[in-house]
């Protein structure tokens, strides 16, 4: 259970530090273009999709290997 609830808190991370990337980064675009507020939209918009997309490869990656880590070596 504590193995889930670690994915899953996991999950909600990388979401959120791709997030924060894209803000950070449409906010230097924003100060250099003098676009502001569109440079921190997009550059959010753009945060959330790369973080859903990489988790979405995560838990690919999870369904392929039956929720064993790649460099599991336990047998069951």
């Amino acid at each position: 259970m504590l193995e889930a609830l670690s994915l899953a808190s996991n999950m909600g991370f990388i979401i959120l530090v791709n997030a924060a990337v894209g803000v950070l980064l449409g906010k230097g675009f924003d100060k250099w273009l003098d676009s502001a507020p569109w440079g921190v939209a997009i550059g959010a918009a753009f945060g959330i999709v790369a973080g859903l997309r990489a988790v979405m490869r995560k838990a690919a990656e999870l369904g392929e290997n039956g929720g064993k880590k790649k460099n599991d070596q336990r047998h069951s």
